[in-house]
Formats: structure tokens, C-alpha cells, sequence
């Protein structure tokens, strides 16, 4: 059947041969256009040449950071420490705290103090070495 033949390749060509219409031609016309690359849409203009290396700044070299020493932590002076020991208004469990690092006539003015918390002068006087 050399007629089928024949419209299968029309059909498979985009060729109609029984469609006559000016729709058809005018769809025939752009794709021959749009295979020739006459139908394509003008390219961008291209980007300006990058500049030459002689008008570029000098790369600069990275510094390296600063290396960050740890958080000094403030040691109050001696008379500070024993200072908030002797101050009754002082939380009983820094007092505590505090009171090992005493020297003993600090720690003799503790357990003598009356104004004191009761815990705290006992414990100063267990240090002490008295009752």
C-alpha cells in the first residue's frame, strides 16, 4: 500500500496534503522559520570584558583572628572574702563556702562573733578545733 506509505510520512512530516487552508501555510511558513532560527528572539547583549589584571586591586591576604584568651574570673582580695563572711547579711551557704578559705585569726573573729548565723560560728569553731 504505497498510498499509506506515502501519508504516514506526510503525517509524520507535518505535512498535510489535504489541509489547504492559510492557517495551515502560515503554520508551515514558521516552522521552516523556526528551523532555520529566523523566528528566535535576539540573544542579550554579552556582559563587558572583565577588566584587565593590571587595573585590579592586589588581592589582600587574610588575617588570621584574633585568638581570644578565656574570661579572666575575678578572685576578690583576701579582705573581701572575709569581709562577706563577717557580714550577717551574707547567704549562709556562701558564708559556707567562703569560710574554708580563711586564716585562722579570721576564723577565730568568726566563732566569736555573736551577730552571726549559729551554723556558721559552729562550723568555725569545728575548724578551730574548739567544742
Amino acid at each position: 500500500m504505497p498510498g499509506l506509505r506515502g501519508l504516514l510520512r506526510a503525517l509524520l512530516s507535518g505535512h498535510v496534503p489535504h489541509d489547504r487552508s492559510d492557517e495551515h501555510a502560515a503554520r508551515q511558513l514558521a516552522a521552516l522559520r523556526s528551523r532555520a532560527g529566523e523566528d528566535l528572539a535576539s540573544a542579550p547583549p554579552l556582559p563587558p570584558d572583565p577588566p584587565d589584571d593590571d587595573d585590579l586591586p592586589a588581592p589582600r591576604e587574610p588575617t588570621p583572628a584574633p585568638v581570644l584568651a578565656a574570661p579572666v574570673r575575678a578572685v576578690p582580695p583576701y579582705a573581701a572574702g572575709v569581709a562577706r563572711v563577717l557580714d550577717p547579711t551574707t547567704p549562709l551557704p556562701l558564708a559556707m563556702s567562703l569560710l574554708w578559705r580563711l586564716r585562722r585569726a579570721d576564723l577565730r573573729r568568726v566563732a566569736d562573733a555573736r551577730r552571726l548565723p549559729r551554723p556558721l560560728v559552729a562550723a568555725a569553731r569545728r575548724r578551730l578545733g574548739q567544742p
